[in-house]
């Protein structure tokens, strides 16, 4: 795959990560919002300038396994039938955080908890489809990072909130310019039509898609003994802000690496409100649709930073259904992502389809 040899578990090839200024020319230099244009408007796979965010990661054959929900409420494109097909996941890190040594507390005192954090999990899924281009699918946990290592230690979700610090909020506003939604990406497109290339009609797809770790993903963090340099001091890969490399170099084939959450509409993102509860009609609210699952090893190269994952405008998915648009308020701007999906879903808040 790429040209690339399985990621080493025990050696997760040193990363090098881009260093903050590339990062803030990205968004703040000369020409930048051609960066935003690159994501939103290119439709290629592939694209022949490195990454700057989530320039570190790993990609493996996957496929989302469904329950039968999707077809079940009329759900389209790869969220019919028996499964997604099989695409290629990259599950990356957006960038090397402030506390990359692991000694955060000056760091937290200047970034409250983005200065706490260990890693950025961020999750892209891409299926190829016959005469039509890929399906894309994004997932970001915490804007802010978690500060436990373990890649999968928290949901992920296809939307994130607008509420951040000022800091994170020039990064939102830079996408702002080229949507009105710019913590949402578009699912309608992956509804269009199936692997076979096969359109759809009608067009139907959830608002928003939740992916929670597995117990058996959760539990894949390698444990110490560290990692030995071939110089004096401790290996790149015992860092925290790295140790996510080592996890995945570790997973096999047949991994089951998420549940998949879907929220059926806008409405349903509210505890409370008709078919978002315990009592689990799950007519709009969160429910089970199935799981990821890995089928292939992970591996990593040069090759596949050059991978593109294109960002679908949320304003795609509401061209099609107007009345979500209509229902895109504060809640679901500033509420709405994977840590408010996490308690949800810890609070048994979800149905079984």
């Amino acid at each position: 795959m790429l040209g690339a040899e399985v990621l080493p578990s025990s050696d997760a090839a040193r990363p090098a990560w881009p260093q903050k200024a590339a990062i803030y020319n990205s968004f703040f230099g000369k020409g930048s919002s051609g960066n935003y244009q690159g994501l939103l408007g290119n439709r290629a796979d592939t694209k022949s300038e490195q990454k700057v965010l989530c320039a570190i990661g790993a990609v493996a054959l996957a496929e989302m396994v469904w329950s039968g929900a999707g077809a079940r409420r009329g759900w389209s494109g790869l969220f019919g039938g028996d499964s997604s097909g099989v695409g290629l996941l990259r599950l990356s890190s957006a960038a090397q955080p402030p506390n990359a040594s692991g000694g955060g507390r000056a760091a937290s005192f200047l970034l409250g908890s983005l200065g706490d954090a260990n890693v950025f999990p961020c999750v892209a899924f891409k299926v190829p489809r016959s005469h039509a281009p890929s399906a894309n699918l994004l997932f970001l946990g915490r804007k802010t990072g978690q500060a436990d290592p373990n890649f999968f230690g928290g949901c992920v979700a296809s939307c994130a909130t607008e509420k951040c610090s000022a800091l994170v909020g020039k990064v939102i506003d830079g996408f702002r310019a080229h949507t009105a939604y710019p913590c949402h990406v578009g699912l309608s497109d992956a509804a269009t039509c199936g692997c076979d290339g096969r359109s759809a009609s009608p067009v139907a797809f959830p608002w928003a898609i939740v992916l929670k770790p597995t117990t058996e993903a959760r539990a894949s963090l390698p444990q110490e003994p560290e990692i030995k340099g071939s110089t004096s001091g401790d290996h790149p890969c015992n860092l925290p802000c790295n140790r996510f490399l080592r996890q995945l170099g570790a997973m096999t084939a047949g991994t089951a690496l998420y549940d998949v959450f879907a929220v059926a509409t806008p409405r349903g993102a509210r505890p409370g409100d008709a078919g978002a509860g315990a009592e689990g009609s799950g007519a709009e609210g969160l429910v089970r649709i199935g799981q990821l699952v890995s089928r292939s090893a992970f591996v990593r190269s040069g090759a596949e930073r050059g991978v593109h994952f294109w960002h679908q405008r949320k304003e795609d998915d509401y061209a099609l259904r107007p009345e979500w648009a209509a229902a895109h308020g504060e809640h679901q701007r500033l509420v709405c992502g994977a840590e408010f999906f996490a308690k949800l879903l810890e609070s048994g808040l979800y149905a079984e389809d």
